[in-house]
């Protein structure tokens, strides 16, 4: 029976010793946290070697804005006899080129925005954010009172290229019904 007791106040004993230093563990983790915390955004960054380019200075307050994805309707989209329009979902297409549209040795911002005016519905309503070399893809995001609307699935233009570089071939969605709501404080870029 002693034997017993000791087995059990041994086995509790080194388990206390191993909860206290899983406490400590935490507690040490945690005055890590609050350090990093207290440090301004610019040092953190520099310190993990993330560069990133001038940003926009006072921007405080933008309005939030209202708007439904647009339900396409085929018969409205341009150039019905040169592309081949197909809904994807009912607010967004594919668009098939009958002949692809060649865009030279390069493909440039120039070329594409052409491209968009040219081709695309609404196309003056979309601006370039980034050519993808690798993908063979150009993204434009809507804009919506001289803003870009990044990231929205809603309203965006992915347009694709063969090896070639001939356009063959769009994806596209946007938002309309657009109505400005109460003006929101805008976290800062950085």
């Amino acid at each position: 029976r002693n034997k017993t007791k000791s087995i059990f106040i041994v086995v509790f004993l080194i388990l206390n010793v191993f909860l206290y230093w899983q406490y400590l563990s935490a507690y040490n983790d945690a005055q890590r946290v609050q350090l990093l915390s207290e440090k301004k955004i610019e040092s953190i960054l520099q310190d993990e070697k993330i560069s990133y380019k001038a940003l926009p200075e006072n921007i405080s307050e933008a309005p939030y804005i209202s708007a439904k994805a647009k339900k396409y309707n085929l018969s409205e989209l341009p150039n019905p006899e040169s592309v081949h329009y197909k809904l994807t979902t009912e607010t967004s297409i594919q668009a098939i080129l009958s002949k692809p549209v060649s865009f030279g040795k390069n493909i440039t911002a120039l070329k594409l925005n052409e491209f968009l005016e040219q081709y695309v519905y609404e196309g003056s309503q979309f601006k370039l954010w980034e050519i993808n070399e690798e993908q063979r893809t150009a993204t434009f995001f809507q804009i919506v009172n001289n803003h870009l609307l990044y990231y929205n699935v809603n309203g965006y233009v992915k347009v694709h290229w063969n090896s070639k570089n001939e356009v063959f071939m769009y994806e596209h969605a946007m938002i309309e019904k657009i109505e400005p709501l109460k003006q929101k404080k805008i976290i800062a870029p950085l």
